[in-house]
This record gives C-alpha cells, sequence and structure tokens, in this order.
C-alpha cells in the first residue's frame, strides 16, 4: 500500500514540475524576450507588421514566440527617439534584447 502511495505522490509531483517547464520554440519558430533598462516607456513593433509590445521602465516581457522566417526587423520608439533595426534570429532559439533610452 505505501509503495502505490509514494508512486502516485510522485506522479503528482512530476506533473506539477512539468507545468513550470518553459515552452520552447518549435522547428521554425524562435523567442525573443525585450528587457526595458530604460527610464521611459518602450514600444516594440516587430516588422513587418507581426506584433507590437509596450515596456514599461525597468521591466521585461515573457519570451514572445514568431516565425522567424517572416521577422525582418524590429521598430524600437521611447520617448520621442526611435529606431530600426534589422534582425536576423535563428530558428528554435531564445533571444533577450535588452534596450535603454
Amino acid at each position: 500500500f505505501l509503495a502505490a502511495l509514494a508512486f502516485v505522490a510522485a506522479a503528482l509531483l512530476q506533473v506539477q514540475i512539468d507545468k513550470t517547464l518553459p515552452v520552447f520554440p518549435a522547428a521554425k519558430q524562435t523567442q525573443v524576450k525585450i528587457t526595458n533598462l530604460g527610464t521611459d516607456n518602450a514600444t516594440i513593433n516587430f516588422l513587418p507588421q507581426l506584433q507590437t509590445e509596450n515596456v514599461m521602465p525597468m521591466t521585461s516581457t515573457d519570451y514572445i514566440t514568431l516565425e522567424a522566417s517572416q521577422l525582418q526587423s524590429l521598430s524600437i520608439t521611447y520617448g520621442n527617439m526611435s529606431k530600426v533595426e534589422a534582425i536576423e534570429l535563428l530558428n528554435e532559439t531564445r533571444h533577450t534584447l535588452a534596450i535603454k533610452s
């Protein structure tokens, strides 16, 4: 009886552990996390027109999953400044982009 109970407890523990594991990008996807180290709000546009993220100062987004082949550049806007940067991210990888105004 105790062995069966221990087996059930181990299974329940494994289910809880599995819930905390990150979801990694699939074959043709990439993931990007944006960290705003500046003092102004930042707006990031994944171009061409894929997604827009607003990031408060001293905060980060969760990982954003995108199709790697579609992502060509980033438009970063903070305050009244804006710039566009070409970006090439590999499939099945995670990236953290730190920005500072």
